[in-house]
């Protein structure tokens, strides 16, 4: 995964990852090192990982101490994910074919909406 996103996005990437701390010291312990190091690949945490690990951590990893990254907390998945647990109640006894089909529209919707707001 790393090598591909420096193939296509190349330098100064910041990677947002739950666990970006731990990735961090297992790339530098592979032979993807050199290519981190010469593309400043920055690995960080999702912004509401340090409450629950050490100060230390959250000087290095996290998003409101890296330059650069903006708003974006590194979350995103995890609000995808949380949006479709509100599927849970409506599909329960849904047979398969329409549980897979509001979990389609579910994730269908989600895509054009955050599409659409891309231009506010």
């Amino acid at each position: 995964m790393v090598d591909r996103l420096l193939d296509v996005f190349g330098d100064d990437i910041a990677l947002p990852y739950d666990i970006g701390c731990a990735f961090h010291k297992t790339i530098m312990g592979t032979s993807l090192r050199a290519r981190a190091e010469k593309h400043r690949l920055r690995l960080m945490t999702g912004a509401f990982h340090g409450h629950a690990h050490n100060r230390a951590c959250q000087l290095d990893y996290h998003p409101l101490y890296i330059k650069g990254t903006g708003k974006n907390e590194g979350e995103g998945c995890e609000h995808v994910f949380h949006s479709s647990n509100d599927l849970a109640p409506g599909t329960r006894h849904a047979s398969c074919f329409h549980r897979q089909q509001a979990i389609l529209e579910h994730f269908d919707f989600w895509d054009e909406d955050k599409y659409a707001a891309l231009s506010n």
